[in-house]
C-alpha cells in the first residue's frame, strides 16, 4: 500500500479530524529500513514536553483525548485496509512515554507562579497522577511502558492521568533547555532506563507560549531579577533580550547527538501557530514559510487587554484559548530538519493535534521496516 492511502487509513481509524487545509494525498518519503541508521528500530521512545502554565487545562485534555483515540492506535495499531490480515505498515512494539515540564527554574530569584527558583522541574521525568482525573493508580513508574501484547486500555488511561499535568505552573516556559536536560543531563542519571540506544526517539512540545530557554550564566539570569527595570516587564522580557537566550542550534545539535543517524530522531510542535495558514505541513513541514507569515512577527500587544505587557497572540480560538508565536520552536524544527531529523508542526489553535501523531508513526514505519 502506497504511503497516501497509508496515511489516509490510519485517519479513518482515528478520533481525530482531518483539517481542510490538508489534503492526505501527499506522501512520506522515508528513509527506508535499517541503511546507514543500524538495525531497524523496534523501540519507540516517546517524550512529552507539556505546558503547565494557567491557560493549558483545555490543551493538555486535548492531548490526552487525541492520543488515547487516535494517537496510540497509529503507533501500535496501524489498519488493514487491504484486509490481508496484516498491519498496512510496521507497528510499534516496544514503547517508553515520559512527561516534563518547561520549569528550569528562575535563576534562584522569586518569580509569580514559580514554586522553586533555583531547579524548577529541572527536566526531571514526571510521574504523579493528576489529582482531577478519577481511576488514576496511587503512584506511576519514572515513564510508561508498553509492549506489543500488553492491553492498551491500560496505556491510555496512565497516559491522561500523567499528562494532565495541570496548570498553576511557571509562566517562565523553558521548551529546550528542559527537553536537553531530560535527554541528555539526565539520560544516565534521573530518567536513566527510558532513552535507549537503539530505540527511535520522538520528542512532542505543546505549549501555547514561545520558548523562553535562558542561559545558564549569572549575566543572562538577570532577566529572572522582577527588580531590574531595565529589562522590561518580565513577560516581555525574552522577546526584548534574545542574546541572554539558548540558541536553538545548540539543543539541536544536542539532540541529533543522540542517535546513530538522524532519522531516527523525529520532533512534534504542538505550538503558536496561525491556524489560517496556506503553508505545507505534510508530508514535511515548510517551516521558512511559516515564520515568514505575518501572523508569526512577534509584536507587542498595546490593547486595552495587553496594554504593553504581553505579544500579539498568533491565533485564539473561543474554547480552546489563545496562543503566541512559537518562532524558537519552529527555529529548532528548522535545525534539527536541515539535519536530516524528521518534523511535524500543528498549531496549538486546532481542535486536536491528529498530525504528529499520524507522522510520527509513518516516519516510525519508514525505518522499521516501511509498509507491507
Amino acid at each position: 500500500m502506497g504511503r497516501a492511502s497509508t496515511l489516509a487509513a490510519v485517519l479513518l481509524v482515528g478520533a481525530c479530524e482531518l483539517p481542510p487545509t490538508i489534503s492526505p494525498d501527499a506522501g512520506i518519503d522515508g528513509a527506508g529500513p535499517a541503511g546507514e541508521c543500524g538495525a531497524a528500530p523496534t523501540a519507540l521512545d516517546l517524550l512529552f514536553l507539556i505546558d503547565n502554565s494557567n491557560s493549558m487545562a483545555q490543551e493538555q485534555a486535548s492531548l490526552a483525548d487525541c492520543f488515547g483515540g487516535f494517537g496510540f492506535g497509529a503507533l501500535v495499531d496501524p489498519p488493514d485496509m487491504d484486509q490481508d490480515d496484516k498491519f498496512d505498515r510496521e507497528p510499534v512494539g516496544d514503547l517508553h512515554v515520559g512527561f516534563i515540564s518547561p520549569d528550569m527554574g528562575t535563576g534562584g530569584y522569586e518569580v509569580p507562579t514559580c514554586d522553586d527558583p533555583v531547579d524548577g522541574d529541572d527536566g526531571l521525568l514526571l510521574h504523579a497522577p493528576s489529582p482531577t482525573l478519577s481511576g488514576c493508580k496511587a503512584e506511576y513508574p519514572r515513564f510508561l511502558s508498553w509492549s506489543a501484547g500488553d492491553e492498551t486500555s491500560v496505556l491510555r488511561r496512565d497516559f491522561a492521568c500523567l499528562a494532565t499535568l495541570g496548570t498553576g505552573g511557571c509562566a517562565f516556559e523553558q521548551h529546550l533547555r528542559a527537553v536537553s536536560r531530560a535527554l541528555v543531563d539526565h539520560a544516565g542519571g534521573p530518567n536513566a532506563g527510558f532513552l535507549r540506544d537503539d530505540s527511535f526517539l520522538a520528542v512532542v512540545i505543546q505549549s501555547d507560549e514561545d520558548d523562553a530557554s535562558v542561559r545558564k550564566d549569572v549575566e543572562a539570569e538577570r532577566i529572572f531579577d522582577p527588580d531590574d527595570d531595565e529589562l522590561g516587564p518580565l513577560n516581555l522580557r525574552p522577546f526584548r533580550n534574545p542574546d541572554l537566550l539558548v540558541s536553538p542550534a545548540e539543543i539541536a545539535e544536542g539532540l541529533l547527538a543522540l542517535r546513530p543517524c538522524p532519522e531516527r530522531l523525529f520532533v512534534g510542535a504542538i505550538v503558536g501557530t496561525p491556524i489560517e495558514s496556506q503553508c505545507t505541513l505534510y508530508p514535511s513541514p515548510d517551516l521558512d514559510c511559516l515564520l515568514a507569515e505575518p501572523a508569526m512577527r512577534e509584536r507587542i500587544d498595546y490593547s486595552a487587554f495587553g496594554q504593553g505587557e504581553r505579544l500579539v497572540p498568533v491565533c485564539d480560538v473561543p474554547g480552546l484559548g489563545e496562543a503566541f508565536p512559537a518562532r524558537r520552536v519552529l527555529e529548532l524544527l528548522r535545525e534539527l530538519q536541515s539535519a536530516g531529523a524528521n518534523v511535524a508542526v500543528v498549531s496549538i489553535c486546532e481542535s486536536d493535534p491528529w498530525l504528529v501523531f499520524a507522522m510520527m508513526a509513518e516516519h516510525f514505519a519508514s525505518l522499521a521496516g516501511g509498509e507491507r
